[in-house]
């Protein structure tokens, strides 16, 4: 399951700020805060990769300095009037304003339940065989997208800096990036856990590859509707093909070919074998026909049905969410027991 980890650094220039809204584009589910990992000494290092220093709620590392605040995430509604599959749109309060020429850090959590646009899994011949990721911010033609999008346009703020940060197992290897990232690197496995609550992988070897894009603080040009941000990668399978499968597929080709070029002889138990397998199989259908073809226009009429009613997207969701689940579960379990390879 894709989780989105958010964080602002929000100044109130003009006036007190008590709400955030957030637009993103993926559909999500209710978010979580983040607040007391950034004030745990050891997980705000992993954070903001520096050496961090606490006074209170006041977090410094390097030359920054900030209050860490937390979202109300417990009171954070999502506005069903823009909200569509795809994009959420998400008003989440402050659990105190921040006054007019101040500024505080805020950081919350949202499960992804869809990916929409912005991560999308690509398939050869019903296989999957790579992924597209591209996401924009402040990109004023993804708003176009979205059912009445262009009025949040003036709603939009302008940003100082991004950092973002994409993970992806291994087997997806990297054919094009855009622009070229800050740096590639491998996560690294359990150090995670406590951050995210679970353990990030099934193995002690680390599968997951970090991408991380950052757009460097520029006062005379932020990120805005007329200087978007935007991150583009495709991905591709290089797993290599499973030995078993290449032997059960290669065998009876093989078979065949030897057959072929040098003419041995097929055994006659195997071909009474065929024969009579065949002979089965025509006797069955013969006099069965009829049935065989009712019971698949039955089949056939059941699941045009389900389709209109939309029975079939319930049951996917049903599924979805219990596998989620499930896949929550195992991953805490791991996290208190230890990955095994």
């Amino acid at each position: 399951m894709f989780v989105l980890d958010v964080g602002l650094l929000i100044e109130a220039k003009k006036k007190n700020v008590g709400q955030v809204t957030l637009a993103l584009p993926f559909d999500t589910l209710a978010p979580s805060s983040l607040h007391s990992k950034v004030l745990d000494r050891k997980l705000a290092g992993l954070i903001f990769d520096r050496e961090v220093s606490f006074v209170g709620d006041r977090v410094t590392y390097g030359s920054t300095t900030f209050t860490a605040l937390e979202a109300m995430t417990q009171m954070a509604t999502k506005v069903d009037a823009f909200t569509q599959r795809g994009f959420s749109l998400w008003d989440i309060p402050l659990t105190k304003e921040i006054q007019k020429g101040q500024s505080a850090y805020v950081r919350v959590r949202f499960p992804i339940s869809g990916t929409g646009r912005t991560w999308q899994w690509t398939k050869s011949r019903l296989v999957r065989n790579g992924a597209i990721f591209d996401f924009r911010i402040s990109d004023i033609r993804s708003s176009q997208k979205v059912v009445g999008g262009s009025q949040l346009i003036d709603r939009i703020r302008p940003i100082r800096s991004v950092a973002a940060f994409v993970m992806a197992p291994i087997w997806l290897h990297a054919a094009t990036l855009h622009p070229e990232p800050e740096y590639i690197r491998l996560l690294e496995g359990n150090v995670w856990s406590d951050y995210l609550e679970r353990s990030p992988e099934l193995s002690r070897r680390s599968r997951l590859v970090v991408y991380y894009w950052k757009e460097e603080p520029r006062p005379d040009k932020p990120i805005t509707t007329q200087n978007p941000m935007r991150a583009f990668a495709q991905f591709r399978v290089t797993a290599r093909p499973s030995a078993i499968r290449t032997a059960l597929i290669a065998s009876p080709i093989l078979a065949f070919v030897v057959w072929g070029l040098f003419g041995v002889p097929v055994r006659a138990e195997i071909v009474q074998w065929w024969n009579e397998t065949w002979a089965a199989i025509a006797g069955f259908i013969a006099p069965n026909g009829i049935a065989i073809i009712s019971i698949a226009i039955v089949i056939a009429g059941i699941t045009a049905i389900l389709k209109l009613v939309g029975w079939s997207k319930s049951i996917g969701r049903w599924v979805k969410k219990r596998f989620h689940g499930f896949e929550q579960w195992l991953f805490h379990l791991l996290r208190d027991v230890g990955p095994r390879d």
